[in-house]
């Protein structure tokens, strides 16, 4: 009888030893996993706004003939503004950084929200040519442009500026409550630039 109960009871002992290794292996997994993906994906970085140059552009469009009978329509004016923000990104990791997005949001005095239009590499010469204004500003910047698609290398600061048009007045712009650059990255949480008043 002492052979029977000592019988059924080693199974038990071993099978707890299997769940226990088990669990362990599992435990460990995991531990390593999360160290990975907090290393990989939470690259410690730093980024900056240094300063916002801006162009404020009012148009006027002259009247115009309307309909058969030959009336003049009244005058049409048009008010937008150009921010230029200029960026710096320390990547402060031992992997490249690499930029799959630049965006711009303002937050009007009365609460309205407005995503900015990021004026990319394809129509930075086109719009150089269609408001000549632009160009001072561009070179008091005195940086290169920080576009999609671009690395910052690892250990590395890159400096550079956005060119975003909101359809607002520059007294808009000037009273705004806040407003921000955010960077999407491959492989990288996004961060969010407050830009400085």
């Amino acid at each position: 009888m002492a052979d029977l109960l000592s019988s059924t009871q080693e199974p038990n002992y071993t099978l707890r030893n299997l769940l226990i290794t088990g669990l362990l292996v599992a435990l460990a997994l995991a531990a390593a996993f999360g160290l990975f993906y907090h290393h990989e994906n939470h690259a410690p970085l730093e980024a900056t706004a240094t300063r916002v140059l801006t162009l404020p552009l009012h148009t006027v469009y002259s009247g115009h003939v309307k309909g058969e009978v030959g009336a003049i329509a009244p005058d049409q004016s048009e008010d937008v503004i150009y921010i230029v923000p200029l960026l710096r990104i320390r990547n402060q990791s031992d992997v490249p950084l690499f930029i799959k997005d630049v965006t711009g949001a303002v937050t009007l005095q009365d609460g309205r929200e407005l995503a900015g239009r990021l004026i990319g590499a394809r129509d930075r010469s086109r719009l150089q040519q269609l408001v000549p204004g632009i160009a001072p500003v561009l070179k008091q910047a005195n940086l290169p442009a920080l576009d999609p698609e671009q690395q910052v290398a690892p250990n590395a600061t890159a400096e550079g500026y956005a060119i975003f048009l909101y359809s607002i007045p520059p007294t808009e712009w000037d009273h705004r409550q806040s407003s921000n650059v955010r960077l999407d990255f491959y492989h990288q949480d996004a961060v969010t630039i407050p830009l400085p008043r």
